[in-house]
């Protein structure tokens, strides 16, 4: 029975202790987080960790957003050129077009697999 007791003491204090630091950051500390029992209490340095984290991520979301767009806008215009009406063209040219496509494709996804991996070069029929 006194364990049960000084188990709930113990979470109480826990609970008080945690509102009390949400309410008063740790601002005197320069460490990212103060290690006290089972609970670990964050000091204003790692809120700016996650908010550059935040501002990050919603970075990447725009721009892959707005380049994913053009860049589909762009693969459509290409097929534009299928046009026989308008445009002349023979069937290897079709295909070393393709080819590039994917290989664009295939570059950007070994990216995000492995960052440092940079395809050089453009393209040439």
């Amino acid at each position: 029975m006194i364990y049960l007791k000084n188990l709930l003491f113990s979470q109480n204090i826990w609970r008080i202790l945690d509102h009390i630091l949400t309410i008063y950051p740790l601002q005197m500390y320069s460490i990212t987080a103060l290690n006290i029992g089972p609970h670990i209490f964050r000091s204003p340095m790692t809120s700016k960790l996650k908010q550059n984290q935040l501002e990050k991520r919603s970075k990447f979301r725009e721009l892959a957003e707005s380049r994913t767009n053009r860049a589909i806008e762009a693969i459509l215009r290409i097929g534009n050129l299928s046009n026989r009406q308008i445009y002349e063209w023979e069937e290897a040219e079709v295909k070393k077009v393709i080819r590039a496509l994917r290989e664009a494709v295939t570059s950007v996804e070994s990216r995000f697999e492995s960052p440092k991996r940079k395809l050089a070069g453009g393209f040439k029929l």
